[in-house]
């Protein structure tokens, strides 16, 4: 009798009572614990496994011990994957044979088939690609099988196999058709030590909660403390913090405005990413400080049996190609691009709804929408060259986006005829980036790395508001320019071994930035242009044991200013305890020194605006942010946990905000006073938590966030701490996903508190901020709550995959608000009523929407 179970300690039992065949014994095991066995049938044929008691908290411990006491071990390609092989002992001299094993017809690289001696004293897996690296006797002249699932077995001999090194192998006449194994994957996985997030397949390709399909960066908003609650914003906002502080890295390649469509959609291709990894409290030493967090893209792997895809939906069309130049060389692109104007499709509605009335005490604000023009397009391209010690990527990155808002307002509300307000916005913007990444293996333990790279960042904007009332008329003009480029060279060693690593570089980085902000085309606000450069020395270690895992690390950037050398220091700190192999603790220090800065200003409408100035001096300081956590994980069955409580300290944030609010009583418009920079500081505390649920084809997440973020300034609400516009006290998040047969299915759940802002209707006259008291005068918008549904159903049209998906997006269709803007009052002289009105635009976020979408890989 053979049986399962679990101790009291969280240690998994496995309980054989009786002889068993070892191939019995390896058919329950993979049933049960989900893992894929390979091995020759010859090799355990006769071998029986004797009554067998194993308390165990890792599958190759059980493997290990159950092949204890036979002529077998097993080779560990990853925890769910093992070969079976005869044991055998270190060669005195060895050589490495590498290939690649693919379809005869197809060309198709075939992953997870075995490559093995014919005596089965040596074997390997193929990777995912279908390559290997085989370690063998150099004078061991022994034939090689390889072996593959519905394909017939090829012996060839050594030196056939070195010659080669591309293996064919033809399928089997008679195979069952449309064998699948399924599993469904968590959407993300917490990291060994518990310090950052790997992002699954299934969470980079969810459908439901992007407009258009797949969205990465909107997938990722579903984790614990990244905000959700913005559908005009696909950049990362991480704890708190603004989405300068959540710093992108595709491919080497740093990028500063990720929004496509008014942030509907994000600039990132999902389907051109296979590694996506999350860092929201200390992060890998070689990448620069960030205050936020840090997200790492890279597409340096194939997916799994996708060389090419094609997807098209009602808003957009996208393709990606994969093709092997040579067995060393591998050329990726992805595209996608709108059809004309996204709105001519009529799905996403921006601000519909009509008029809405925000009602206080005296009057009524009535607000208007308007429907904006907008097209974009993106591309991702990579050249990789591999061998056994080399590797060399070359990759590109460009997206360009264009938007024009208007809307023309007649209005005879309250008796006031001939009146008319009008309303221009023109919009574009645009990415550019390009990234040379080497890793050079010296030997088994030493690794050179190296990243060359530059990014630039293009905005372009103008607004233009006019009230025209009998022979009154009144007009707003703003501009605004941005420009930002970075440049750099990275170099770094990192060596291994199986209790510590070392990481140890330098890099030099180059920023360029450029502002000019105008006020009624003749009132210049801002006129910036400035350049600095960098030098950063840093290291970190690690060390491990069976139940620790320490890592203690040092950035120093420096760089001339005024003729004199200004150091930082950013150290960072980390400690994982195992409690079990399933239970952990863990902590985390991080101090860093931010270079450069995303500020917000709010135009004389009241909306906020975003542009980018380098720290220098005093005026424009370092953002210097404190990072502690204090957290906890933990597996039960089919459950995983995690909790993180953190605190953030912010020193150095910034604004740039008229000190006045409200209408001036003469132009019956937002006060026209200078701008003025304030420098203050952050504090956000809170406490993430996540609880996942997985069984057979469901997963069921849940992430939830408690936290404050609060802002301290000198001359802004007497100085006390108050909402910061990224404060959202609570935050749900709940994703499903369901796979049957051939269709999946998912639904998400996101709420969150509404925005601060000041309502304007609410003040009389012109009034100092500084005065305004934060509990009084600081209200909070409607919550925001959301629904997504999809389903999608995979088939094959001849040998070509196909998936046909359905979704739609805020399924109760509820009216979430992201902020209110306000542009002109007009004075009423009814006899009868002495009340103003006040004209504004509410900004409402998306509608239901519904998409649908069509994809082929082949």
């Amino acid at each position: 009798m053979l049986t399962f179970s679990s101790s009291a300690q969280s240690l998994k039992i496995f309980d054989l009572e009786q002889n068993t065949s070892l191939d019995l014994v390896l058919s329950e095991i993979s049933n049960n614990n989900d893992i894929l066995f390979a091995y020759p049938t010859e090799l355990i044929r006769d071998v029986e496994i004797e009554n067998v008691y194993v308390e165990y908290d890792s599958n190759a411990e059980l493997i290990r011990e159950i092949l204890k006491h036979t002529n077998l071990e097993m080779y560990a390609m990853s925890e769910q994957h093992f070969l079976l092989r005869q044991k055998h002992n270190a060669h005195p001299s060895s050589v490495t044979i590498s290939g690649i094993v693919i379809d005869s017809k197809t060309g198709e690289g075939l992953p997870f088939a075995t490559v093995f001696q014919e005596d089965f004293s040596e074997g390997v897996f193929t990777d995912i690609e279908g390559k290997f690296d085989l370690e063998c006797g150099k004078d061991d002249s022994s034939d090689f099988i390889v072996s593959f699932l519905g394909y017939k077995d090829l012996k060839i001999s050594k030196a056939d196999l070195i010659k080669s090194k591309t293996i064919k192998l033809t399928q089997e006449n008679n195979i069952l058709e449309n064998v699948m194994i399924t599993y469904i994957a968590p959407p993300s996985f917490v990291s060994e030590d518990g310090q950052h997030i790997q992002l699954g397949s299934k969470l980079m390709n969810l459908n439901t909660s992007g407009i258009m399909g797949s969205d990465i960066l909107r997938n990722i908003q579903l984790t614990a403390g990244v905000s959700a609650h913005e559908d005009d914003m696909a950049s990362l906002k991480i704890r708190g913090s603004n989405a300068e502080g959540s710093k992108i890295i595709l491919d080497g390649i740093p990028l500063y405005n990720v929004n496509h469509y008014y942030g509907v959609f994000s600039n990132i291709n999902s389907q051109f990413i296979n590694m996506a990894q999350l860092y929201k409290n200390a992060q890998p030493i070689q990448y620069k400080d960030a205050s936020g967090g840090l997200l790492v893209l890279s597409s340096n792997d194939s997916k799994l049996n996708m060389k090419n895809y094609v997807d098209v939906n009602l808003l957009t069309g996208s393709a990606y190609i994969e093709e092997n130049l040579t067995d060393k060389i591998k050329f990726m692109v992805a595209g996608r691009t709108s059809y004309g104007n996204v709105n001519d499709a009529r799905l996403i509605d921006i601000g519909n709804g009509g008029v809405q009335q925000f009602v206080d005490d005296r009057n009524q604000t009535p607000f208007f929408s308007n429907q904006p023009r907008f097209n974009f397009f993106d591309i991702n391209g990579s050249i990789k060259f591999k061998n056994q010690n080399l590797e060399v990527s070359a990759n590109v990155f460009t997206s360009n986006d264009e938007l024009v808002n208007a809307y023309e307002l007649n209005s005879s509300v309250l008796e006031m005829n001939n009146t008319s307000a009008s309303y221009v916005n023109f919009e574009t913007w645009k990415n550019t980036g390009f990234s040379l990444l080497t890793k050079y293996k010296f030997n088994n333990n030493w690794t050179l790395n190296s990243t060359v790279f530059t990014s630039q960042y293009d905005y372009q904007g103008s607004v233009n508001s006019t009230l025209r009332r009998n022979q009154t008329f009144q007009e707003i003009n703003n501009s605004n320019l941005i420009g930002l480029r970075e440049s750099g060279v990275n170099l770094f060693m990192q060596s291994e071994t199986n209790s510590s690593s070392f990481v140890g570089g330098i890099s030099f980085n180059n920023f360029d930035a450029n502002h000019k902000l105008e006020i009624d085309s003749d009132m210049p606000v801002l006129n910036y242009r400035d350049d600095i450069s960098y030098v950063t020395f840093y290291s970190e270690y690690e060390y491990t044991s069976d139940n620790l895992i320490a890592k203690a690390g040092m950035r120093v950037p420096f760089a001339k200013q005024k003729d004199k050398l200004k150091f930082f220091y950013s150290p960072l700190v980390s400690l994982t305890y195992k409690l079990s192999e399933t239970h952990k603790l863990k902590a985390s220090y991080n101090y860093s020194n931010q270079i450069v800065r995303e500020l917000e200003y709010e135009n004389r409408l009241g909306q906020n605006y975003s542009f980018y100035r380098l720290s220098k001096g005093k005026q424009f300081p370092v953002l210097k942010t404190h990072k502690f956590m204090l957290g906890y994980s933990a597996e039960f069955n089919k459950f995983t946990f995690d909790v993180e409580a953190y605190y953030k300290n912010i020193d150095g944030a910034m604004q740039l905000l008229n000190p006045f609010t409200g209408f001036d009583d003469t132009g019956n418009a937002p006060n026209t006073g200078g701008y003025q920079l304030f420098i203050g500081q952050r504090r956000i505390k809170g406490i993430d938590f996540t609880l996942g649920y997985q069984f057979d084809r469901l997963y069921s997440g849940i992430a939830y966030t408690l936290s404050k973020s609060e802002d301290k300034y000198r001359n802004l609400f007497k100085g006390q701490y108050f909402l910061s516009q990224n404060d959202r006290r609570h935050q749900f998040k709940w994703i499903n996903t369901l796979k049957v047969n051939n269709f999946d299915f998912n639904l998400n759940l996101i709420y969150a508190n509404g925005t601060p802002y000041i309502p304007f209707e609410n003040l009389d006259g012109v009034k100092d901020k500084d005065k305004l008291d934060p509990n009084k005068n600081q209200k909070q918008l409607p919550s925001y709550l959301r629904m997504d549904i999809g389903a999608n159903y995979n088939f094959k049209i001849s040998k070509v995959e196909a998936r046909f998906g359905v979704s739609i997006f805020n399924l109760t269709n509820r009216q979430n608000v992201k902020y209110v803007q306000y542009s002109h009052k007009i004075n009423n002289n009814n006899a009868n009523n002495n009340d103003s009105i006040v004209i504004g635009t509410g900004a409402d976020l998306l509608d239901r929407t519904l998409n649908i979408n069509f994809g082929i890989s082949f």
